[in-house]
């Protein structure tokens, strides 16, 4: 009777402050693992600042108090970011990323990025496939090369399914370019409707000349956006 009188006192004595809460028990913390020991202290891992931050910027420009409004040069910052990341951007696609398809006595040669493309009775055309995840819009297809006055080349961008031997396939965009210039020059960009790349197909962009002087080509600038 004396013990528990004792313990009844001691614990009387010892009270913990109205603000204070224990930690709820974790019964998965204190599950065995494989090798079968249990580690008393376990707690759930917090979760990664990165896994629900996203892509942080690499130097904060404003430190914005509870009591403050947001500024007006943050939510201009924020948009400007926003832009830059989602808006027209260029893609350069080199020669050396192409192969040669040609066909019917057409030629195509290359030495480092430069091709040399020569139609003989067919055309003289080489082909890269567009490695763009779905939803990306091409909105602008110039071609790079050494175009001779009075000659032509095609630019195609064909698409195709996969999975099914190409069941569903054609072009989604053919135009013939004509600088006249006989030099080293961007093809005049066409005004055609945005491309979109859509989920289960492959697209393809292909460079050709049929007639003529051979035509020398080093790489392609497509400008994309996100859709």
């Amino acid at each position: 009777m004396r013990k528990l009188l004792v313990l009844f006192a001691f614990t009387a004595g010892c009270s913990h402050p109205a603000a204070y809460e224990p930690d709820a028990y974790e019964p998965d913390a204190l599950q065995p693992d494989a090798s079968g020991n249990i580690k008393q202290d376990a707690q759930p891992d917090a979760p990664k600042a990165k896994d629900c931050m996203g892509n942080l910027p690499a130097l904060r420009t404003t430190t914005v108090d509870d009591s403050d409004p947001v500024p007006s040069g943050l939510l201009n910052e924020l948009q400007d970011r926003d832009i830059a990341v989602n808006g027209p951007r260029t893609l350069i696609i080199g020669g050396a990323a192409f192969c040669d398809d040609s066909f019917a006595g057409g030629t195509a040669t290359r030495l480092d990025s430069v091709w040399t493309l020569t139609a003989g009775g067919g055309g003289a055309k080489v082909i890269a496939d567009l490695h763009l995840p779905p939803g990306v819009k091409i909105i602008e297809v110039r071609v790079s090369g050494n175009l001779k006055v009075g000659e032509t080349v095609q630019n195609r961008v064909f698409r195709r399914s996969i999975g099914d031997g190409g069941l569903t396939q054609g072009n989604v965009l053919n135009i013939t370019s004509n600088p006249a210039t006989g030099a080293w020059t961007l093809s005049p960009n066409p005004a055609f409707p945005p491309i979109e790349i859509q989920d289960g197909f492959l697209y393809e962009l292909t460079i050709a000349t049929f007639t003529g002087t051979p035509f020398l080509f080093d790489g392609v600038r497509l400008v994309i956006q996100d859709g």
